[in-house]
């Protein structure tokens, strides 16, 4: 039965909803050069709903028991799920703010650009959210169907189709096998609340049918997160959308995969495990699985990124390398592990922001996205290239930036495990960050070593661009200012461990 209590639960996506509804409307009813003016109420639905969430998670209210979740335990309104949310919001924000002025995006399509912003950004608060595998399955639908639109947003170009078919066709076989491995467990258990599946799973998680359906469920969550050997769709559709869906896409939709990638894990995994305190399900050797996976993930991406010469492709085989790294703090499967977890987030939204931000403006000059078109930035624009080299820092993980401070607590978090095992797949991270070094490394050479190109275009920034740069550059270079306040909210969120056992 619906109560008050499950409406202020899901105010935040009320108020996304509402919003995504009137930017429909106004997309109908405004002039083709008007339609941008959508980008407004889009962000302030988002800010709206940003407000919400942060007032929820300061308010850390007693979490209700399994039994009597909102919406009949389909939903769960927790602090992790909050965390998880406004990352979200902020990614949406950044790639409203970072589309406003972005040649890829017609001023007669903003407004179908901002609604399906926000249906995706609907979808990732309900996968934070999903307490039910119905509602896991729904909510990445709902955030797929958007997603594969916006991949392929620029229309009569070859890239972009060929992008979004092939996010399609992955979507569809990585779908496919997620809803497969919930019938195996819904067939196992006779119940789909996950809580409820994991206390079904204890003491026959060992069975090959228990594996199977994990392993299939592995491969729904691991094609969001790009996961290895799950990943080969990122390239081809970041290179083919739009850069700020690509911005939204990197943040978003990782960290939307990892929200249900951890309460899987936990909800299920620690039910099933004998005594409740693990995600060992049994025999199932749930950390060396990740572990590896994690490995292959960091490995293939770093590697694959050296010799890119498209600046979206570059980047988007990063963002399968810090999957990898994200992937490797999963497996401590402890509260000071999912902390780290949400604190690199919010540092990868700030550099991965600035960096595709920075893309945009180039190519908005230059009308293609390649890596001569950097050659010699810092001669000619300084300001510009000394953004960007700071975003390339802090990708790597150099101090003193926030990308630093964020694999130092991703590492803590499995040096603190005491194990050869953790401390093994802490320096496979630590190798991979070195290898990163090389291709980061070389974008900040061709700006500021090598000469530009006489028949290069001046880009232009603008006031309200420029100020956005500024404060991205200077959040990341300095985080010491707000980074233990951070930190200190992640692990709030992550200490409670209602937030995975409700």
């Amino acid at each position: 039965m619906l109560t008050l209590a499950d409406l202020d639960a899901i105010a935040p996506e009320i108020t996304l909803a509402v919003t995504l509804g009137l930017v429909l409307v106004l997309d109908l009813l405004f002039r083709p050069a008007e339609r941008r003016l959508t980008g407004w109420l889009a962000l302030s639905g988002v800010t709206l709903a940003a407000s919400q969430i942060v007032k929820n998670l300061a308010a850390a209210a007693p979490l209700p028991s399994a039994a009597a979740g909102f919406f009949s335990g389909m939903f769960v309104a927790d602090s992790t799920a909050s965390f998880f949310k406004l990352i979200f919001c902020l990614a949406a924000a950044g790639a409203v703010v970072i589309g406003y002025r972005s040649s890829e995006i017609s001023r007669a399509r903003h407004g179908e650009y901002h609604f399906l912003l926000l249906a995706a950004t609907l979808g990732m608060c309900f996968m934070a959210s999903a307490g039910d595998l119905v509602m896991v399955y729904l909510a990445v639908e709902m955030l797929s169907q958007a997603s594969y639109i916006l991949a392929g947003y620029i229309r009569n170009n070859p890239r972009s189709s060929e992008g979004a078919l092939k996010y399609v066709i992955y979507g569809g076989v990585a779908s496919g096998a997620m809803i497969f491995g919930i019938s195996i467990l819904y067939g196992f258990t006779g119940v789909t609340d996950l809580v409820l599946v994991g206390q079904g799973l204890a003491g026959t998680a060992s069975s090959p049918a228990a594996l199977m359906a994990f392993l299939f469920m592995l491969v729904g969550l691991g094609f969001k997160v790009a996961m290895v050997p799950f990943h080969m769709w990122a390239p081809d559709v970041y290179e083919g959308a739009p850069a700020p869906v690509t911005a939204f896409l990197s943040i978003g939709s990782k960290a939307a995969g990892f929200a249900v990638l951890l309460r899987v894990l936990f909800s299920v995994g620690a039910q099933a495990a004998p005594g409740g305190g693990g995600i060992e399900a049994a025999a199932i050797p749930w950390r060396e699985m990740l572990a590896v996976l994690a490995v292959l993930t960091m490995t293939v991406g770093n590697l694959s990124a050296i010799g890119q010469r498209s600046l979206k492709r570059l980047l988007a085989f990063s963002s399968v390398g810090h999957a990898g790294y994200l992937l490797a703090a999963c497996t401590t499967a402890t509260a000071s592990g999912v902390s780290s977890i949400l604190f690199y987030f919010v540092v990868y939204f700030l550099m991965t922001l600035g960096a595709f931000h920075v893309v945009v403006l180039v190519s908005n000059a230059t009308g293609r996205d390649s890596d001569a078109d950097y050659a010699g930035l810092g001669w000619k624009q300084p300001f510009l290239a000394a953004t960007m080299s700071i975003f390339l820092v802090s990708l790597v993980g150099l101090p003193p930036t926030a990308g630093f401070l964020g694999k130092w607590y991703l590492f803590t978090a499995l040096v603190e495990m005491g194990s050869w095992k953790f401390l093994l797949l802490t320096l496979a991270a630590l190798l991979n960050s070195v290898i990163s070094l090389y291709y980061y490394v070389y974008i900040i050479k061709k700006m500021w070593i090598e000469e530009p190109a006489p028949e290069g275009r001046r880009v232009v920034v603008g006031f309200v661009p420029g100020i956005l740069l500024a404060v991205l550059a200077f959040l990341t270079v300095y985080p010491f200012g707000y980074g233990g306040a951070v930190l200190a909210a992640a692990s709030k969120a992550a200490g409670d461990r209602a937030s995975f056992l409700r």
